[in-house]
């Protein structure tokens, strides 16, 4: 199944990088800036995270419903977590003189927060989502399903578009 994505290939790399540098520039008066690259990292964790749900999810959901409940949620909690950091940066930028002690010092933990649990789900959810689809669908199957993942986040776009139906894969056998 799909592995861990090396750094350089990473789909968040540069939006993650961009806003992790401009973090700095709520002290140095770009807090505008700053929250434009924050709410660019959380419509790419956004649309990054659709793309899992509209290809690997709905085919384990198709086969196992609420099967990836606890992937669902984990997606929601990491666009909350971001939500906090942009609205947090915002409120900054909009009162530079608050930009001293505990909310300039909230605004850093609450982004390491967010990288730390980031880090974390793209090293666990491949696992889980590969034990899940090996469970419900042949080998086959699951390389027909990654394949249209690729096409999708190469394209950025949706099942459809990604030259690829919605629905998941014919089973080639009964679910396991």
């Amino acid at each position: 199944m799909q592995a861990a994505h090396p750094p350089s290939c990473e789909p968040l790399a540069a939006p993650l990088a961009l806003a992790r540098q401009s973090l700095a520039g709520i002290v140095t008066g770009e807090g505008q800036a700053t929250v434009a690259a924050l709410q660019a990292l959380h419509g790419s964790l956004r649309r990054l995270l659709r793309l899992d749900s509209d290809h690997l999810h709905a085919a384990i959901e198709a086969r196992r419903p609420g099967g990836t409940l606890a992937l669902a949620q984990a997606h929601e909690a990491l666009l909350d977590a971001l939500q906090l950091v942009v609205d947090e940066a915002r409120a900054l930028a909009l009162n530079p003189a608050t930009l001293q002690g505990a909310r300039w010092s909230a605004l850093k933990r609450d982004f390491a927060a967010f990288e730390s649990a980031w880090q974390q789900h793209r090293e666990a959810a491949p696992r889980q989502r590969a034990a899940l689809l090996a469970v419900l669908y042949a080998p086959a199957e699951v390389h027909e399903l990654e394949t249209r993942l690729a096409a999708a986040r190469a394209c950025g776009c949706a099942p459809r578009q990604a030259g690829a139906a919605a629905e998941p894969p014919a089973p080639a056998s009964a679910p396991r």
